[in-house]
């Protein structure tokens, strides 16, 4: 209904049950971070860092959390599939026993494609 009325949607992601950084809490903020983005809301409140239901905070956690929001939104982009993007060409070109590393056409869009966490850059 907030589409159709063009109004803004509060949504709150990365919550977690969770009492620790572990995989529940990165499945669970994951996961929510996610839903709320495909939802189409725009007014997200972030819980980074938040633990055991934004009882408990984590600096390691927060470390983490940073990184959700990037992924989420490289997902909800999606994958935009065109004559360039399929690359045909080069696949014929490589061939079944080659790799497309040193490729321009791999070269030009692996950064707009794959998404870098920032704690690797």
């Amino acid at each position: 209904m907030a589409h159709f009325y063009r109004l803004p949607i509060y949504a709150t992601g990365e919550m977690t049950d969770s009492k620790v950084p572990d995989i529940q809490a990165g499945y669970e903020k994951a996961m929510i971070s996610l839903l709320v983005g495909l939802s189409g809301a725009n007014l997200i409140h972030d819980a980074a860092g938040f633990l055991e239901s934004a009882l408990t905070y984590s600096y390691e956690q927060l470390v983490i959390d940073n990184e959700i929001p990037g992924m989420c939104n490289r997902a909800i982009r999606g994958i935009e599939v065109n004559d360039e993007t399929l690359a045909l060409d080069v696949i014929e070109k490589v061939g079944p026993g080659g790799h497309y590393l040193t490729q321009k056409h791999t070269l030009k869009h692996v950064m707009t494609e794959y998404y870098l966490p920032k704690t690797q850059r």
